[in-house]
């Protein structure tokens, strides 16, 4: 027992001092990953500076300078925003009158500053601008704008296709603004004896573009008659003239500026020849060569098959009493019938005023009779344990589509399946599931109305969607089940056929079609024939 209990404590007393030494060589490698946050902290604490004022300074004046521009760009853009609302509201005929008007001040204003001495640091800056771009045809900016703010102002079915005008005006000026810069030597912006005013004083940075890079690989002579040919396409793009009809083009000016007064050209028909001069023998008589009458021919070649007569012989009466066979009656031609033309009415048409219409109601956006039905949905989702609810409605004049929100694991055709239930709870036949309604996480029930709005046909008219659309033949439909407004277009429908049942609204569509085109269209552009075969809509 002696010698086994010092064994037993000389064990004991190793394995402490064993854990003591294990130990402490796992906790130098925490104790070694612990400081470095602290070193990294003192790092940023002494790394943090303190800014110096003048640079603190400036950086306040940039945040200020920034913050005020932010908010002018701001109200700028909702003055913009508020002024395009509101003119979009005005009459097509004012816009363009503005338009116009805006476009004529701003030639004015640049007239004044490049036609004359400028005076003043913003009449140099604008006048310089405008040299160094057009060159010396920077006095003809003034006259285009003005002619566009006359296109503007003037009605716009006597106006020419904008785009054809841009691109010929724009092709003339171009190439006419190359062979100026061309004539002057082609200077260029910058190099040793050139400039920007030299570039000025012939075709501007529009010439130099135009002709800097042909005239580095062709010469001069070859050049000029390129822009030439850019310049008079522009001239047959503006004047709708195309090549072959040039001829004909310049002989109706020259008959336009060298007829006598009272004199109409004859007109020329296209695809014919003139007729060849007659000749005349010596005594000055016509020779007409002859030609072919099938008409005649075939009446000869008829009579050359015609049995012979064999005359009798001579009677004693004389030959001045005998009666001569009378030729057939010819048959007359077919009277042809010809078209009226309708002659546009004398003086300016005013079209109706839209307030001789009567306004309708005002839409209600919820009544008892949708609350009742709200109800009525949420008892059956309740009956069948579905685990949804009815979240909204939207309603419209006639129709009201109220939304279901699904719980979670609920399937969609749980509600669906449910349409006759609905019906039966709602007390109407015409029930309509949308599932879902898209846009949404939601699924739809429309229902009929009980208390249904009328809908006036002034209200659909005078709306911005029938407003904005300047088309004759636009007519106002009515209103959908969120209570936009519905108009089309009968020029785009596949065909015009209203069917329905009895009280349906035939009858009321047909005179709703009518008193749009009435309202809108004038007779020359839209022509209407009534035709009436029962007599029951046009009956006086």
């Amino acid at each position: 027992m002696a010698t086994r209990t010092p064994k037993s404590s000389s064990k004991g007393p190793a394995k402490r001092s064993a854990s003591p030494r294990s130990t402490p060589a796992k906790r130098p490698a925490a104790a070694a990953g612990r400081p470095r946050p602290k070193a990294s902290a003192a790092g940023r604490k002494s790394s943090v500076t303190h800014p110096d004022p003048i640079s603190w300074v400036f950086t306040m004046i940039g945040k200020l300078v920034v913050g005020l521009w932010m908010l002018l760009a701001n109200g700028i853009g909702s003055t913009a925003r508020a002024l395009g609302k509101n003119a979009r509201e005005l009459d097509p005929a004012h816009r363009r009158d503005g338009v116009g008007l805006s476009v004529l001040a701003g030639a004015i204003v640049l007239a004044a500053m490049t036609w004359r001495t400028p005076e003043g640091a913003v009449s140099s800056v604008v006048n310089t601008a405008v040299h160094a771009v057009f060159g010396s045809l920077a006095w003809a900016l003034p006259l285009l704008l003005g002619l566009l703010s006359w296109r503007y102002l003037r009605h716009p079915d006597q106006n020419a296709d904008t785009g054809r005008m841009v691109i010929g005006w724009s092709a003339l000026m171009v190439g006419v603004l190359g062979v100026i810069h061309v004539a002057n030597d082609t200077p260029y912006p910058a190099g040793e004896g050139q400039g920007m005013d030299k570039v000025s004083a012939a075709g501007g940075m529009i010439g130099f573009i135009v002709s800097a890079p042909p005239m580095s690989i062709l010469p001069s002579w070859i050049t000029i008659p390129l822009l030439l040919l850019l310049s008079g396409f522009g001239v047959l793009v503006i004047t709708a003239t195309p090549v072959h009809r040039i001829p004909e083009r310049l002989s109706e000016l020259k008959h336009m500026l060298f007829e006598r007064h009272g004199e109409q050209p004859a007109p020329r028909v296209p695809g014919k020849r003139k007729p060849r001069a007659k000749k005349t023998d010596g005594e000055g008589v016509e020779t007409v060569k002859p030609y072919d009458t099938p008409v005649i021919a075939e009446k000869d070649k008829l009579a050359d098959h015609s049995p012979e007569i064999v005359p009798g012989l001579v009677d004693e009466e004389p030959a001045s009493l005998e009666r001569k066979p009378e030729p057939p009656q010819p048959t007359p031609a077919p009277r042809k019938v010809e078209q009226l033309v309708l002659s546009p009415q004398a003086g300016p048409y005013s079209l109706p005023d839209l307030q001789f219409l009567k306004p309708g109601t005002a839409p209600k956006p919820q009544t008892k009779a949708n609350t009742t039905v709200v109800n009525a949905l949420t008892s059956v989702l309740e009956q069948f344990t579905i685990d949804a609810q009815v979240i909204g409605f939207t309603r419209g004049p006639t129709v009201t589509r109220y939304e279901i929100e699904l719980g979670p694991a609920v399937k969609v055709e749980k509600v669906t399946a449910l349409t006759k239930n609905i019906a039966y709870a709602v007390k109407s036949a015409d029930v309509r599931i949308l599932s879902p309604i898209p846009g949404k996480s939601a699924i739809g029930v429309e229902i009929p109305n009980a208390d249904k709005d009328l809908v006036a046909l002034g209200d659909v008219l005078r709306s911005q969607v029938a407003q904005a659309d300047h088309h004759p033949m636009i007519v106002g439909l009515g209103k959908d089940v969120e209570g936009r407004t519905i108009v089309a277009n009968l020029a785009k429908m596949p065909h015009l056929l209203i069917a329905g049942a009895t009280g349906a609204g035939k009858s009321v569509c047909v005179n709703g079609l009518i008193t749009s085109i009435l309202m809108r269209a004038t007779p020359d552009e839209v022509r209407m024939v009534l035709v009436d075969p029962k007599r029951v809509e046009l009956s006086v």
